[in-house]
């Protein structure tokens, strides 16, 4: 999504609180900002990011800090650094399995 010039996603709420920055690599440079988050009763979050992905990403992870939380689903495909990046949320995953993160 977009305001402005600006490139978004919006994700859960939940994880939106748990860190201000976004990495696509734990531990790595950061990707986004996190802009806005409501979260317990509503569970969204807005994050700025300059993050994209294309054919092949599925199955990556998405970081905010050290905490792990999601998946590579999918996305809209990119053209140069334009395009956005679905994830699946990594505690839905998690608790299917009954794993966790170590």
């Amino acid at each position: 999504m977009t305001k402005g010039s600006t490139r978004y996603f919006v994700t859960a709420g939940h994880c939106t609180d748990l860190s201000a920055n976004w990495a696509a690599a734990s531990g790595g440079a950061a990707v986004g900002v996190r802009e806005g988050t409501s979260f317990p009763t509503n569970d969204y979050g807005m994050v700025r990011t300059t993050a994209c992905s294309a054919g092949g990403d599925s199955g990556g992870a998405h970081f905010a800090g050290t905490v792990a939380l999601g998946i590579h689903s999918g996305s809209s495909g990119r053209t140069g650094t334009n395009g956005s990046a679905i994830h699946q949320p990594v505690r839905e995953a998690l608790a299917a399995y009954g794993v966790s993160v170590y």
